[in-house]
Order: C-alpha cells, then structure tokens, then sequence
C-alpha cells in the first residue's frame, strides 16, 4: 500500500469517527419533541458542508 493510499485510509477513518461524533451531538441536540421530522446530514453531506464548514473546529478537537 502506497503513502497515499495509506493516508486515504486514515482520512476515511477520522472522517467517520468525526460524523459519528457529530451524529451523537445532534442526536443530544435535538432530543426535544419540538424537532420531530428532523434527522441530521447523511455523511456525503456532512462531508460536503458540515464537516468542512468546521474543519478547524474538528481539527482543534483531535489534537486535545
């Protein structure tokens, strides 16, 4: 296995550990009745707008 087939591997592991991060913290978020009908990003989503839109933020977490 290539270096960058190795560090694609990684990404896509980070990269799901984060949106599961993220399903969880939505999950907390939006236990209220009042959010019925809601349910989060898909992970393609997450990946194009939630993730990238925090980067910085997810980032900063996986360094603590």
């Amino acid at each position: 296995m290539s270096n960058n087939e190795q560090q694609k591997a990684v990404d896509l592991v980070n990269n799901w550990q984060q949106y599961i991060n993220y399903l969880r913290n939505w999950t907390n978020d939006h236990e209220n009745p009042m959010f019925a009908g809601s349910s989060p990003a898909c992970y393609d989503e997450w990946l194009d707008n939630e993730y990238e839109a925090n980067k910085a933020e997810f980032d900063l977490v996986e360094r603590e």
